[in-house]
């Protein structure tokens, strides 16, 4: 009996310790929206020990610094407060990180799923010619949190978009800066409609972008001519000098992937605003502006304060780029075509889309870190049912691809669902404006997308 008792101890005690379980960070501080603050981050190991380190932190986002759910930006320092490059659960070795909070995301997941897929298919970014390492995109991690003590749910660790994670050159030993990064935070001139009206290297922000790299602050001048240059040359070139010149100064195929993901993923608030643009050396021949997605929760059917949007709908990815190259570039639409055919069976598949959230899912469940998110976050602000979310999704999913593979003419072989094939009944014969919109009314003279082909009406 005594052996029994023994064995059936281990057995236990082995089925416990194989039980998955999420990372655990511990962050205690003060902190607030406008700076950063010093305070202790505390990383709990895979043996159980912990780790401790001073960071510096801020509240971090815009309109989610309003929920009592927050998410931080943090800073590694050493005991002296020199910044200090850290690896957190096999991540890339950094000083900087994002705890995102997910507050307004009902699947909390939508942002880390979408840099899942586009990581997993985007051709990589042109620095990678010169740069094997070059990444453009980011990973991250789920963990729980506990905050000054008290736990706060899940987070997103994520990597941040920066000079280093791109691989951008950094400034010369003679001072002169070379890589150029910025991140679109506003509607207008980030959707390269006209020119930038004017910028000052001694300004952070211009009208809409901010400098990600160079930093005003840490490397004493921001270097905006670059960046007005490409928008000036996107906004006001005439027909012969774009086509004769776009592919020298724009990196067209991660281009072209990030409109086509656009439309798969249904990315509202991403159309101008949340992205990256960036140079690897504006002092180089080479002055291709490339571009890297950000802060993707408004998709999957989900806007960006977490109300519901049919699969039907797309606010538009139109900027100017596009649109010349639409109107003007023989054989844009059919070079876009190709691309996500190419990838319909493969990354775009209905089931390897609904894989990429089913692995989270998955994760919240046998982690129990799901049930207790809803028992802390439920209804502020997003309401929370993983399952029920799950279901919507992948219904969403179905209908997407009905209406993406509508757009691009694309007719899938094999077995489909009744609520794909329903959708595709839908849409048939449907006119689409160049940026992804379906339209009831065609107006004439106007160039639409209709049955596969770019036509006139």
């Amino acid at each position: 009996m005594k052996a029994f008792i023994t064995t059936l101890f281990i057995c236990l005690a082995a089925s416990l310790s194989a039980q998955k379980t999420l990372p655990v960070i511990y962050l205690d501080g003060t902190f607030n929206s406008d700076k950063y603050e010093v305070g202790k981050l505390t990383v709990v190991n895979s043996d159980q020990s912990k780790t401790e380190y001073r960071i510096k932190a801020h509240y971090r986002g815009s309109a989610s610094k309003k929920y009592d759910k927050k998410s931080f930006a943090i800073k590694f320092q050493d005991e002296n407060g020199v910044k200090l490059d850290v690896s957190l659960f096999g991540l890339r070795s950094d000083n900087r990180w994002i705890l995102d909070a997910m507050a307004c995301d009902a699947s909390r997941m939508r942002n880390r799923v979408s840099f899942d897929l586009w990581n997993e298919f985007s051709h990589p970014s042109y620095v990678a010619e010169y740069e094997e390492t070059a990444m453009n995109g980011v990973n991250g991690t789920f963990v729980e949190l506990y905050f000054n003590g008290n736990y706060n749910g899940i987070y997103c660790l994520n990597e941040k978009v920066d000079r280093k994670q791109m691989q951008l050159k950094d400034v010369s030993n003679k001072g002169k800066i070379r890589g150029g990064l910025y991140k679109a935070e506003e509607w207008g001139t980030t959707q390269f409609w006209e020119e930038l009206a004017a910028y000052d290297n001694q300004s952070k922000t211009c009208e809409g972008w901010e400098s990600e790299y160079p930093d005003v602050e840490d490397d004493g001048s921001a270097n905006w001519k670059p960046l007005a240059d490409a928008i000036e040359f996107i906004a006001l070139a005439d027909k012969s000098k774009f086509l004769k010149e776009v592919e020298q100064r724009v990196d067209l195929p991660v281009w072209n992937d990030y409109l086509i993901f656009m439309l798969v993923a249904g990315l509202t608030d991403n159309g101008g605003k949340n992205t990256y643009t960036y140079f690897y050396d504006s002092t180089s021949d080479d002055l291709r502006l490339g571009i890297c997605p950000w802060d993707m929760d408004s998709s999957w059917g989900r806007l960006w304060e977490g109300s519901k949007v049919g699969a039907k709908y797309n606010r538009g990815t139109s900027n100017m780029l596009y649109t010349k190259l639409f109107m003007w570039q023989d054989g844009y639409y059919d070079t876009l075509k190709e691309r996500y055919a190419s990838l319909r069976n493969s990354s775009f598949s209905i089931e390897h889309l609904k894989s990429l959230f089913t692995k989270y899912f998955d994760l919240y469940e046998e982690t129990g870190a799901g049930k207790r998110e809803i028992e802390q976050w439920n209804n502020n602000p997003a309401s929370l049912d993983f399952s029920g979310e799950k279901k919507y999704i992948f219904d969403w999913i179905e209908q997407r691809i009905a209406f993406t593979d509508s757009f691009f003419g694309f007719s899938p072989s094999g077995i489909s669902s009744v609520l794909y094939d329903e959708q595709r009944n839908v849409l048939k014969d449907a006119y689409f404006t160049i940026d992804g919109r379906k339209v009831t009314e065609p107006q004439p003279g106007k160039i639409y997308i209709h049955n596969g082909k770019k036509v006139h009406f």
